[in-house]
């Protein structure tokens, strides 16, 4: 079902459009092969976390096997601490990174660890300043559940979609500032 999506996605989207997969950790060695090849046949940019996290040795075959690249370790324990590994292990192609494990300091080690080997570096997440922050980052993602979400994105007061590119704050930090009135109205205590 997954393979037939993907290639009619491709059919509607047309061959100028860059398209991802994520298998969210869904399949074993052989299934991943075997739908890897389809995202080939159907042009996809990236394959994203084919497999549990847990099996490098799996990985590495992967990526041996197959020309798209593979977009890993994201939910691995560990996360920058054990990048250097998935990296040695040539386990991944391009790395994920994102703060929930290790904050900016450790996305921004991730990234900068992939770009010493070359590798591309994509954001999980919407966190548009963490993808200005990462020149080798690609793109941002997005989780898109309905047309008024889509139309909406333009008016984001922090981060701005202007012609189809997300923008961020000139303002120093992150793009946002604590409302705090509303801290300070929801306070139970003030020390």
């Amino acid at each position: 079902w997954d393979a037939r999506l993907s290639k009619n996605l491709r059919r509607w989207a047309g061959d100028d459009a860059d398209l991802m997969f994520d298998a969210s950790d869904g399949w074993d060695y052989v299934t991943a092969l075997w739908f890897g090849r389809q995202l080939e046949d159907a042009g996809f940019l990236w394959y994203e976390e084919p497999m549990r996290e847990y099996d490098l040795p799996s990985y590495s075959k992967l990526c041996a096997s197959l020309d798209i690249p593979i977009l890993g370790a994201e939910t691995c324990e560990g996360a920058h601490w054990n990048m250097a590994t998935w990296i040695n292990a040539g386990a991944l192609d391009m790395v994920r990174v994102s703060t929930n494990k290790g904050g900016y300091t450790g996305a921004i080690k991730v990234a900068h660890l992939a770009e010493a080997f070359g590798m591309r570096a994509q954001v999980h997440g919407y966190d548009a300043t963490l993808c200005a922050a990462i020149r080798n980052n690609d793109y941002a993602e997005i989780l898109v559940i309905d047309t008024d979400q889509i139309k909406a994105l333009p008016k984001d007061p922090h981060h701005p979609l202007k012609d189809g590119y997300v923008t961020t704050s000139e303002d120093p930090g992150l793009g946002s500032s604590p409302d705090w009135d509303a801290i300070q109205k929801r306070a139970i205590r003030i020390v």
